[in-house]
């Protein structure tokens, strides 16, 4: 800001951030170091519901991010691998969380579905062979 009041002119003040003359503070992300024990209320749950409630039960797991954008591009990569690896680890609590608030309902084993399906091939069996009968006794008929 400070230099903004000085040059009073946005592109300089923006170069001289990415040339590094100023240092720049820069803002900071939560960090969910692990799963949320919530209570269970009979809250509607919507969609993006328990985005909102974790980022406002946990605002003392704040890092900073990044500081500069490095030249190697080596570390750059290493940067990218860590934070893929965070976005991966979170996706994957969500989804255990998700899959635990859904075991009360059971959904259909392999063993039922494929014992649905020996049904339906029965049924078609019996539907096929009493076409193939009635055709046999039409041609007979005359």
């Amino acid at each position: 800001m400070q230099d903004l009041q000085l040059t009073r002119s946005v592109e300089m003040t923006t170069d001289n951030i990415l040339e590094g003359r100023i240092q720049v503070p820069f803002p900071t992300q939560a960090i969910e170091r692990g799963p949320l024990q919530g209570n269970s209320s009979s809250e509607p749950q919507g969609e993006f519901s328990g985005a909102v409630d974790q980022a406002s039960t946990e605002p003392d797991n704040i890092e900073a991010r990044g500081g500069r954008f490095s030249k190697s591009a080596d570390e750059r990569q290493k940067m990218l691998k860590q934070r893929k690896e965070e976005m991966l680890q979170e996706a994957r609590r969500r989804f255990l969380n998700v899959g635990s608030e859904d075991q009360g309902e059971e959904l259909p084993s392999i063993e039922d579905e494929a014992a649905s399906q020996l049904d339906l091939n029965v049924l078609r069996h019996r539907a096929v062979s009493a076409a193939t009968e009635r055709q046999m006794q039409n041609r007979s008929a005359p």
